[in-house]
């Protein structure tokens, strides 16, 4: 993926040296973020990571991120709408870029179109602050806990509170 990306002219990588166990201060991260035109937050161990919410949280980058891979809290990501997404596929137990060239093409059309690129960060944007905050996730959370242990519930839960 960095090689694909590398061909864009102007393209920083911020990367993490593990080796000498030096990591970006915290400042300088939000920076970089908010400098950005686009940012890739490949998975890694989950699919719903939370650098897909931290780029939201910079409202004039883009997200790049490979299509879901399973049921996450919404809103979801959509491409062309709020993301720009690439296939991935699974080789040797590990996820990988299934389609280089179709990524590079999405690439080139957002930043040959700024304005598209622009409503894509903002949407994605409204879209954290709407559903990928903590306040948001919890509240779904909660909701789906009510709704499961409703007494119309289909998940034949039984709920039995004593009192001492």
């Amino acid at each position: 993926m960095i090689t694909l990306l590398r061909q864009f002219t102007g393209v920083t990588f911020i990367e993490h040296d593990l080796r000498r166990r030096t990591f970006l201060t915290t400042l300088r991260y939000w920076r970089y973020l908010a400098e950005s035109q686009m940012t890739l937050s490949p998975s890694g161990k989950s699919w719903d990571s939370f650098r897909h919410c931290e780029v939201g949280l910079a409202p004039a980058s883009v997200l790049i991120a490979p299509k879901p891979f399973l049921e996450t809290v919404g809103p979801p990501l959509r491409d062309g709408v709020n993301a720009i997404l690439y296939d991935t596929e699974l080789r040797a137990g590990k996820y990988h870029l299934a389609n280089a060239p179709l990524l590079v093409e999405k690439i080139r059309h957002y930043l040959d179109h700024p304005q598209e690129r622009e409503a894509v960060a903002i949407a994605w944007s409204r879209d954290v602050l709407s559903g990928h905050t903590v306040l948001a996730r919890s509240r779904y959370i909660l909701e789906n806990m009510e709704r499961a242990f409703s007494p119309n519930s289909q998940h034949g839960y039984l709920v039995n509170v004593g009192t001492s």
